[in-house]
């Protein structure tokens, strides 16, 4: 092969160098297609609700009223007490009486009042839930409630803890303090 039959070497790098040209893959090359990358719809959907279920359960521990729940704020127990009993084989039972008192500027139900057996870490060891024959409280007034006999099953147990509430704000309360 004679020298003059190979082309420059300048040539041959401006060749490698060059930008190919704007146009499209024709079908059928063996390159691989270009895709847009993006979620696939099944991941964008449970996105959504994953979204949906996080605000609902926002609107319902911050305003529970929106749904319908009515909320407890404005009610307080007042003037808790604890009577100890005996009965005639010295069987020990309890009684907590106190009142629950209104103290908003209007009209409320009476909540579930529940109250709350727990041992020296806080945890909770038995409980009991009353709601009475009253279904609303008068604005800045109160009704009385007494739990009748509370027997007790535990030997570690350390005190009780009187809350009220709807069944939804109970069930989200943190843990009583020990």
């Amino acid at each position: 092969m004679a020298a003059q039959d190979l082309p420059d070497l300048n040539t041959m790098i401006e060749e490698i160098n060059a930008r190919p040209k704007q146009r499209p893959i024709p079908k059928g090359s063996n390159l691989p297609a270009i895709t847009k990358s993006g979620l696939p719809l099944i991941h964008k959907l449970s996105l959504a609700i994953l979204l949906l279920i996080t605000l609902g359960i926002t609107l319902l521990v911050s305003a529970p009223w929106a749904l319908g729940i009515p909320s407890t704020r404005g009610l307080v127990l007042a003037d808790v007490g604890i009577v100890r009993m005996a009965d005639k084989d010295k069987h020990v039972s309890f009684q907590i009486n106190g009142k629950i008192a209104n103290t908003s500027a209007k009209s409320m139900k009476v909540p579930t009042l529940r109250i709350t057996l727990v041992d020296a870490e806080g945890n909770s060891l038995q409980f009991w839930d009353f709601s009475g024959d009253i279904t609303d409280i008068e604005s800045h007034k109160d009704v009385p409630f007494a739990t009748g006999d509370l027997d007790i099953h535990f030997t570690k147990a350390h005190k009780f803890v009187a809350e009220i509430g709807s069944p939804l704000e109970l069930a989200l309360r943190r843990k009583p303090a020990p």
